[in-house]
């Protein structure tokens, strides 16, 4: 308890405590010394009051002067503070408000001695010292505030005596000796008084804890003899439990093993048991049909026994991953060679054995023949492929069909595609499109984007190898091809339960001649409503277009076919597959030479109308 005081600073000049205590003593100061506060109040009241008397018998003349200050200053002002005493508000108050009534009687004693005329104004010295004395001991002001209240007092009185009595200087020292006397031992009186009522606090609050540590220890042992008692009670009625139950767990434990064998002697898949170097310690009747092995030949057998250089080293960095990791590992498709030399393709799945100190001694796991099902996935895979170039061959067909009165039916679909594949690709590293462009979707949009102009099959010869500019009713005839495509490969897709690359062929037909500004064909789609694809091959096909040569017209090369695409940016075409163009425009220039330089047909017809049709909206 001694050492607990100690470890509380108190500020030796303030007498104040740590901030987190402070708050508590000043509510429980005030709490026990308010009725204090009212009575020395009343008290002050009473003999400021009454020394009225006095001043009657010692200054008859002057008496008037001195009970303005009594009566009409001190009074008052005190009365209030008494009063105010029974307000709520008070509290944090309380100190300032009673050193300022002290403050205020001893400036009314100071001015009485001004006022009172030679030698009677001597005698009300005795009566400031009596209010210094009263503030300090009787008031229960803090310390601080008395010292305040105490030295506010004095500097007035000093000031009185200098400036307005002109008092003779033996009767000032001699005044000044007793006044400063009587401040000093008071203040040494309000300093003792409130470091005890502080010592005093500080030790109710650790008497009380103590207390309450000891309440609580008593309760505690209480508690644990109650508790401890139970236990034992409980104790004797468990250990009659115990044995039956032992002699229970340990028939069940017997069942329970019998169980888990005749379970690992019948399941398919093989178990096995290794020691920490891979020798086989335990295995089930499958692992034996699976090897042909006989148990006796597989137990002490090795993995590098039963198995491929290759597979035993994948084995062998299995377990050592378990046994750091302690996590369970699979290795799939590995091979074993059975006792005939018959390769079989295994998965094998591997867990840690622990002895009961928690340390490791093995590894047991699962073995699954899936030779059949791998077999299965090949054959599976070669039918995919087979499916793949039946549906390109398809989609090749239908696109010749529709340029079939072309002499360069081939290079052109070609250039298309591989354009086409090009910005997909480029486009799926950006952030926007890489959750909606996957691999499928890239080799959908490099075989469906040359049915693009599939529709112009129903486009009248007239029309299509027209060689100068259509006319505005020729024109409207030459973009319904896009609804004539659309709606023949729907009709084929609507056959199908499940997207296919007719969907995104489709969408292609129908929308690669919308614009991004709305202002294209069929129906006027704007910006993002037009499908990804169709916005893909409009650009291109455009590309295309302008860089080849036509009947009408002379081959652009690629500088002025990219100024135009540039200026079509956010217009005719997305700016994201425009900034997608640019930024692999080399290898479009690429394409298209090593593509020309393959061909040597004679100048397109079918393809003018494509860039007349741009020309045309012009």
């Amino acid at each position: 308890m001694l050492l607990a005081l100690e470890q509380i600073k108190l500020n030796w000049l303030t007498l104040s405590f740590p901030p987190y205590l402070e708050k508590d003593y000043l509510e429980n100061y005030f709490r026990k010394s308010l009725n204090h506060f009212r009575l020395s109040l009343l008290f002050a009241i009473f003999f400021y009051s009454f020394f009225g008397i006095l001043d009657a018998w010692l200054v008859p003349d002057v008496k008037e002067h001195l009970w303005l200050i009594r009566y009409s200053v001190f009074l008052p002002i005190v009365g209030f503070v008494f009063l105010f005493s029974f307000h709520r508000g008070f509290k944090p108050f309380s100190q300032p408000f009673i050193a300022f009534s002290l403050v205020i009687a001893g400036f009314g004693v100071i001015a009485m001695t001004v006022i009172a005329p030679y030698p009677s104004n001597y005698s009300y010295y005795a009566g400031l010292i009596l209010v210094l004395i009263y503030g300090y001991t009787f008031l229960k002001l803090r310390f601080k505030w008395a010292s305040f209240a105490g030295w506010t007092i004095v500097v007035a009185y000093e000031f009185s005596a200098i400036f307005l009595n002109d008092a003779p200087t033996p009767v000032l020292i001699n005044n000044n000796f007793f006044f400063l006397t009587g401040n000093l031992i008071g203040m040494f009186a309000c300093y003792s008084i409130e470091y005890y009522s502080r010592k005093d606090f500080l030790q109710a609050i650790l008497l009380e804890k103590e207390k309450k540590k000891v309440d609580e220890i008593n309760s505690a042992l209480e508690d644990r003899v109650a508790e401890r008692t139970e236990q034992l009670v409980q104790v004797n009625k468990e250990l009659r439990q115990e044995i039956s139950e032992r002699i229970k767990s340990e028939k069940a434990l017997s069942e329970s093993e019998k169980k888990y064998r005749t379970i690992l002697e019948n399941i398919e898949e093989g178990f096995f048991e290794v020691d920490l170097k891979g020798t086989l310690t335990f295995c089930n009747s499958s692992l034996c049909r699976i090897t042909g092995y006989s148990r006796l030949e597989l137990l002490g057998m090795n993995n590098r026994d039963y198995t491929h250089p290759e597979t035993s080293k994948r084995m062998f960095n299995t377990f050592n991953r378990v046994y750091r990791t302690g996590k369970p590992a699979i290795v799939s498709d590995f091979e074993i060679l059975t006792k005939n030399n018959q390769k079989l393709i295994f998965e094998l799945s591997a867990n840690l054995i622990k002895d009961d100190d928690d340390i490791p001694v093995g590894f047991r796991g699962i073995v699954r023949d899936v030779s059949e099902r791998l077999r299965a996935a090949k054959e599976k895979k070669k039918l995919e492929q087979k499916v793949l170039k039946a549906r390109t061959a398809t989609i090749l067909g239908l696109a010749k069909l529709a340029e079939y009165r072309d002499t360069d039916t081939g290079q052109h679909l070609e250039r298309i595609r591989e354009y086409s594949k090009l910005i997909a690709s480029n486009l799926a590293v950006n952030p926007k499109y890489k959750e909606y462009i996957s691999e499928w979707y890239i080799e959908d949009i490099f075989h469906s984007s040359i049915l693009h102009d599939i529709g112009k099959v129903g486009v009248p010869d007239t029309i299509l190898r027209k060689p100068s500019k259509l006319t505005a009713d020729e024109f409207e005839i030459m973009k319904h091809h896009t609804i004539l495509g659309g709606d023949a490969l729907n009709s084929i897709d609507s056959q199908t339960s499940d997207k296919s690359f007719l969907t995104i062929g489709k969408e292609i037909a129908y929308f690669h001649h919308e614009k991004w500004d709305g202002t294209g064909y069929p129906i006027g789609l704007k910006g993002e409503d037009i499908p990804l694809s169709a916005r893909i091959v409009a650009i291109a096909d455009i590309y295309d277009a302008l860089v080849s040569k036509r009947i009408y017209k002379k081959a652009m090369s690629h500088d002025e076919a990219r100024q135009i695409i540039l200026n079509e940016r956010g217009k005719a075409l997305d700016p994201d597959i425009v900034d997608a163009f640019l930024s692999i425009e080399k290898k479009f220039n690429e394409i298209s030479c090593r593509k020309k330089s393959n061909t040597t047909s004679g100048p397109r017809i079918l393809r003018r109308v494509n860039v007349a049709g741009v020309r045309n909206n012009k």
